[in-house]
């Protein structure tokens, strides 16, 4: 987490974190705590997620595709009890950016929080050439998925809409 002022913003990992704490650090946030210790941040707060099957695929990639994904998928879901409580502090968001429309949606809620729109760089990009996310799903890899966490973001993009970025209990 990393905040300034009145503003928290969440790095979820494999949602651009590495890319969005430099510039936020750049700018002179102060890096408090891990992403996983949400303590209930007063203030607005900024979080990223991303769309469940492409998350897990970055993380098969990140880990070095160890192995079959659908097993590896197993294994990492019943051996990170995190990856299957969703993301971490959405209950806290006041401003939800979806990392399909990252630098939109973060220009955006910085405006709307008075703060100078951000650019972030490409830091860390693992290629998959050029496969969606569903390439690499099977049937049972995806009710594993669907257990996890696939509900609670697919509400929360039903109500995004066409929105860069979803403002939440504000």
């Amino acid at each position: 987490m990393y905040r300034r002022g009145n503003i928290t913003v969440i790095a979820h990992p494999k949602t651009a974190s590495k890319s969005l704490a430099q510039v936020l650090i750049d700018r002179g946030w102060q890096k408090i705590g891990h992403h996983h210790d949400i303590r209930s941040p007063t203030g607005s707060v900024i979080s990223v997620i991303r769309e469940p099957k492409d998350w897990y695929v970055s993380w098969y990639f990140h880990c070095g595709k160890p192995g079959p994904f659908n097993l590896w998928l197993k294994g990492f879901i019943l051996n990170n009890d995190w990856s299957k409580k969703g993301f971490f502090g959405v209950p806290f968001t006041t401003h939800l950016i979806f990392y399909d429309r990252l630098s939109e949606g973060l220009s955006d809620a910085f405006k709307d929080l008075q703060e100078s729109p951000i650019k972030l760089p490409i830091l860390n990009h693992l290629g998959r050439n050029n496969r969606p996310a569903d390439y690499f799903f099977d049937e049972a890899s995806i009710e594993m998925l669907d257990k996890a966490m696939v509900e609670e973001y697919s509400l929360l993009k039903e109500e995004l809409g066409d929105e860069p970025y979803l403002r939440l209990w504000c």
